[in-house]
């Protein structure tokens, strides 16, 4: 029988291109353009994120889509009010699990969730994928569903950090969702639901952002190249 030793339970120092990074997560929600906004450039193996998640009342319903992720998720509820749950919960779930629906009375302006989620990241060659699914309102049957990998696999210039992947992913394919009736209509009941509501999210924003401050960045790296010349 294997005894635990120091050695063990020595915790291997900081990788060197990956110094431990500080950030308050009130201030870090401040500039927050979306849902599920990570915190940290952190994303690859091994890696602990930290995302957070602003819901403001008088919005409107947040609507509510299911997620399903290999890792678990644990969430930290950091502020509260009008929401059954209070400041200082933490909880984790089961892999697949609800998300949405916190405030109590989201038409009410003062009503507000202010939360983080934090996973690991998994070890070089372990298998990491997430899903995002949207239901119809009338039978609970899935009307869309979307896989990705967990980790980002994109190319890394120097300096580069990953998107929040999952945000991207709901952005593309809520925006052809809700642009198209026919693909809000339940194909097992008929009903037709309502397109869902990204502007409480705020994944187009994310998405938007993303995009052109990646093209920004390709137009300063021509720029650059052509300076070296």
């Amino acid at each position: 029988m294997h005894q635990e030793t120091s050695a063990d339970l020595r915790i291997d120092p900081p990788n060197p291109h990956k110094p431990p990074l500080l950030a308050n997560v009130f201030h870090a929600s401040r500039s927050g353009v979306s849902s599920q906004l990570p915190m940290f450039p952190y994303m690859d193996d091994g890696d602990i994120t930290v995302s957070t998640t602003v819901f403001v009342g008088g919005k409107g319903e947040s609507g509510v889509f299911y997620h399903f992720n290999t890792r678990d998720e644990i969430a930290v509820i950091f502020g509260a009010k009008g929401a059954p749950i209070r400041p200082g919960d933490t909880f984790t779930g089961a892999r697949e699990h609800s998300v949405g629906g916190y405030l109590e009375h989201p038409e009410d302006p003062d009503g507000v969730v202010l939360l983080t989620v934090i996973q690991r990241q998994s070890e070089p060659g372990v298998e990491q994928s997430e899903a995002m699914s949207w239901l119809c309102s009338a039978c609970q049957a899935v009307l869309q569903k979307q896989s990705y990998p967990g980790k980002p696999s994109m190319e890394r210039p120097p300096g580069f950090s990953p998107p929040q992947q999952s945000v991207l992913e709901a952005a593309k394919v809520i925006g052809a969702f809700n642009a198209d009736a026919a693909e809000r209509t339940c194909k097992s009941c008929g009903h037709l639901n309502e397109p869902f509501p990204v502007h409480v999210w705020g994944w187009n924003n994310y998405a938007a952002n993303y995009f052109s401050a990646e093209s920004a960045r390709r137009q300063f790296l021509a720029a650059a190249s052509r300076e070296d010349r």
